[in-house]
């Protein structure tokens, strides 16, 4: 319907819509792609519609036997908390005591260390803490250490690798001798 006003306001937003929606949208599609690999709402992969079912814990051994937590090294001397096949260890910052937050796709890129078939967890010398066996919200177990669920990244394939250290600023390898306090986000660089 034409009044007779002409409005070149009006025309250069139109215009201006047609020219940055399709540049929005692909800005907008990694950013899409991060999120969906760490899990819907955010990066804990949590589902507002069901509920966290709460952690069954029990305690793990210290044994002489073969162990489920060693220590390796990254960037030559960088003491941190490896698996038994030296691939490195990683906490989250939105993780609770004895409650993983990372679930769905989170846990794909982020696969929970599982106790060994025995189940029973030992930490090699030098790893100090109480570690654990927590049941996750899949009925899955994962592994802890100080009641703080432990991770390997999928991005890692040798040991050594820790290339998910700092990841979005929420995920931390695990330094042997300066222990994260659980609630606390204590970054990268500890």
């Amino acid at each position: 319907m034409d009044n007779g006003v002409h409005d070149p306001a009006g025309a250069r937003s139109h215009g201006w819509k047609r020219w940055a929606r399709p540049r929005l949208l692909l800005l907008a599609a990694p950013l899409a792609l991060v999120l969906a690999a760490c899990g819907s709402g955010g990066y804990g992969g949590g589902s507002a519609d069901r509920p966290e079912k709460p952690a069954k814990v029990r305690t793990a051994d210290r044994a002489d036997a073969a162990a489920t937590l060693a220590v390796g090294t990254i960037n030559g001397d960088r003491r941190v908390l490896t698996d038994a096949g030296g691939l490195t260890l990683y906490r989250f910052d939105q993780d609770g005591r004895d409650t993983s937050a990372c679930n769905g796709a989170c846990a794909t890129t982020w696969p929970p260390l599982a106790p060994p078939a025995d189940g029973r967890v030992v930490a090699a010398p030098g790893i100090t803490g109480t570690t654990g066996v927590i049941t996750r919200a899949d009925g899955t177990e994962q592994v802890t250490l100080n009641g703080v669920p432990l991770y390997r990244f999928s991005g890692d394939q040798t040991p050594g690798d820790a290339t998910g250290d700092g990841f979005s600023g929420v995920w931390h390898v695990w330094a042997v001798g300066a222990e994260p306090v659980l609630g606390m986000a204590m970054g990268g660089g500890y």
